[in-house]
């Protein structure tokens, strides 16, 4: 019967400190996932151009293109209009005060969406031939 009370104690004090290590992690590694999210985008900058080069080939050529290649651009343009929001979110809270006074919740609210399309760009599979245009 002990056991099972030490091991009910257990469960409801670990996933609450679970849970606010995973919150604390956005706000320790907020520079981190900034920079995680540049360096992915700058690979993605890299292969959007690399396909948009081929897709303008293949149009010259008068080749169709496929409607996936098509939709991976819109969605590599959409990433690219978030990314640029944060980024102007990003430089805005660095002017208050010349960085010195960062309001907790935006670097949380900033760190949690860089990560969140930091995965997105993952998830678009860049290195998944997409030639073939």
């Amino acid at each position: 019967m002990e056991e099972i009370g030490s091991s009910i104690a257990s469960q409801i004090v670990e996933e609450p400190v679970a849970l606010i290590g995973r919150q604390l992690n956005h706000l320790i590694f907020y520079n981190c996932n900034i920079e995680s999210l540049k360096d992915v985008l700058k690979k993605l900058d890299d292969k959007k151009n690399d396909v948009q080069r081929s897709v303008d080939a293949a149009k010259w050529n008068g080749a169709t293109i496929k409607d996936q290649v098509q939709s991976w651009l819109e969605e590599v343009r959409e990433i690219f209009r978030e990314a640029k929001e944060l980024e102007n979110k990003v430089n805005g809270q660095r002017r208050c005060l010349y960085g010195l006074c960062p309001s907790l919740k935006s670097r949380y609210s900033l760190s949690r969406k860089a990560k969140k399309i930091a995965e997105r760009v993952l998830d678009l599979k860049l290195d998944e031939e997409l030639s073939n245009c």
